[in-house]
């Protein structure tokens, strides 16, 4: 597993308006957030074990950015 990040595929994207692409990274962000406050971790915690910065979790958790397909099997295995 290299340092390649792999995300959502442009045809998958290219069928989704700018706005619903927006709006499931807020989704997919504030069910981040519910499950790791559950899990009484912390960013810092969760940036450790997927071995990023505590600000990439943020930017996550408030739909800034899109988790990669290894951030979101990373996230799946640690809850």
């Amino acid at each position: 597993m290299g340092n390649r990040r792999r995300s959502i595929p442009l045809t998958m994207l290219s069928m989704m308006g700018q706005g619903e692409i927006c709006a499931m990274r807020r989704q997919m962000g504030a069910r981040l957030r519910e499950v790791r406050q559950a899990g009484c971790m912390t960013q810092d915690e969760v940036a450790y074990h997927l071995l990023v910065d505590r600000s990439r979790i943020s930017r996550i958790e408030t739909g800034a950015a899109s988790p990669t397909f290894d951030e979101l099997a990373q996230i799946a295995s640690l809850f």
